[in-house]
């Protein structure tokens, strides 16, 4: 199982939801596959993991006061592609995040997006 596929499961076991991949179009080389994963009740995503350049980047919803808190670390930026108020991503290979810190976060991503 590879480092992006062990985050995804993750993820989906302890927020529940599934894996869709609706920015990938059929038939055309990505340069970015994008693993979003959603909620079965609204569809709504709650995270967005995607690999560039050798690092594994993830798309999550926090506040926006803990959006302010967590730029200032290493790793972490404004969301990619993502409302910048409202959405953080995440370096795995940068950010000194502890797995329980990173967990959280992308429980409070679910919860503010149900």
């Amino acid at each position: 199982m590879s480092e992006v596929d062990h985050v995804i499961q993750r993820f989906l076991s302890a927020n529940g939801g599934y894996l869709a991949y609706p920015f990938n179009q059929p038939g055309r080389q990505q340069t970015v596959l994008w693993h979003v994963l959603k909620h079965r009740s609204n569809q709504k995503m709650y995270a967005a993991i995607f690999e560039k350049d050798q690092h594994i980047l993830i798309n999550i919803k926090l506040t926006p006061a803990h959006v302010d808190e967590m730029v200032q670390q290493r790793g972490i930026e404004r969301g990619f592609h993502m409302n910048k108020r409202h959405w953080v991503t995440i370096d795995l290979m940068v950010a000194s995040l502890s797995e329980a810190e990173l967990d959280h976060m992308v429980a409070e991503s679910a919860q503010l997006t149900r």
